[in-house]
């Protein structure tokens, strides 16, 4: 006589991948070093000053907490951004960032907006009379 068991057996509880991968961690750690170091403290001033930059610039709506730390994807979007700002083209941001030319391109859904808010910008000197 065979015996057979018709019960399965337990499966993991199903997490996350962030919490796999111990993303809370590094996104204390993250903030550690922002406030903790002087680079930290160097590359929160900058990146305050350049978004209040293009907020006004290109007028951006940018929630007050996304202002006032840096992420990953935004140090990302800023470098593409403002390269593509200085004329380079996607091939060579992506050559220069390490991604894919369809990352790139992702990361730069925002370039419309910068178009139109410097040439909004422009029309605005032209108005006033002071381009």
């Amino acid at each position: 006589m065979s015996f057979t068991s018709t019960r399965r057996a337990a499966r993991p509880t199903p997490q996350p991948a962030c919490a796999r991968a111990g993303c809370a961690h590094r996104v204390i750690r993250w903030h550690r070093w922002l406030k903790g170091t002087p680079e930290g403290r160097e590359l929160r001033r900058r990146w305050q000053e350049w978004i209040a930059t293009q907020a006004r610039r290109y007028e951006w709506d940018i929630q007050a907490e996304d202002s006032e730390n840096p992420t990953i994807h935004g140090l990302r979007g800023t470098g593409i951004l403002a390269r593509f700002e200085a004329g380079y083209e996607v091939d060579q941001i992506a050559n220069d960032i390490g991604m894919s030319r369809q990352m790139v391109e992702r990361y730069m859904r925002f370039k419309d907006q910068m178009q139109v808010g410097a040439g909004g910008a422009a029309r605005l000197r032209l108005v006033e009379g002071k381009g």
